[in-house]
């Protein structure tokens, strides 16, 4: 996921959660998709990501930390 896609996905939200286009396993059948929302691939990147941070971070978290670069 490039910084500016990371970008685009936390300045465009939907109703405080971020746009997703496909279905997780939490989400209702109902769940709206959206086609520019987090991909699976992507989804598997965010939590890469997350899963190097503190133990107090979040998804949220690994997709600002993308955003602005500071991956390590």
């Amino acid at each position: 996921m490039t910084r500016e896609r990371a970008q685009y996905i936390l300045d465009n939200p939907v109703y405080g959660d971020f746009r997703y286009a496909f279905r997780r396993k939490c989400d209702h059948r109902s769940k709206i998709l959206h086609v520019d929302g987090i991909t699976e691939q992507e989804d598997r990147e965010i939590k890469a990501v997350w899963r190097s941070m503190s133990g107090s971070s979040c998804y949220y978290d690994a997709v600002q930390r993308i955003a602005t670069g500071d991956i390590r």
